[in-house]
């Protein structure tokens, strides 16, 4: 029952924050084709496909966040935001040939890129150890170590 708790509070955090991922990913992206000067097409499907790969990732961050906070070494309030950039650090050689292609045609932009998505990483890490400590606290379940001076 304690693990599947712990389980239970990742998975629905990751999922929340997410979106956050999926939504400033799309913008993210069409911010880089703006700036680069290439068409800006939105579409529901290609939407809905990265609002899927955000609430993925999330999904697995969440779970990573709530079994690895506690050797973030940062005091915990910058246990989100630190985590964010690490799990961001960690996804860019993971990175599908096709974003790969996409990135490399933009390359003089690389450090735009990097500065928005690793924003994006940031504010999915702080939404997402809140959401923690939310779901925690409310669950009777508390973590510790998520938003404490630790």
């Amino acid at each position: 029952m304690f693990y599947l708790k712990y389980a239970s509070i990742g998975l629905l955090s990751g999922l929340s924050s997410g979106l956050v991922l999926g939504i400033g990913g799309r913008l993210g992206m069409r911010l880089v084709a703006l700036v680069a000067g290439r068409a800006v097409e939105f579409s529901i499907e290609g939407s809905l496909g990265i609002m899927i790969i955000g609430c993925m990732l999330g999904l697995l961050g969440g779970v990573l966040f709530v079994i690895l906070r506690r050797l973030i070494p940062t005091p915990g309030r910058w246990h989100g935001p630190l985590f964010g950039v690490l799990f961001y650090l960690i996804l860019i050689p993971l990175m599908p040939p096709a974003i790969q292609e996409e990135v490399v045609q933009v390359a003089d932009r690389m450090p735009l890129i990097v500065g928005i998505f690793g924003l994006l990483f940031i504010c999915y890490g702080v939404v997402l150890q809140a959401l923690v400590g939310r779901l925690s606290s409310t669950w009777g379940f508390p973590i510790t170590h998520v938003g404490s001076a630790r």
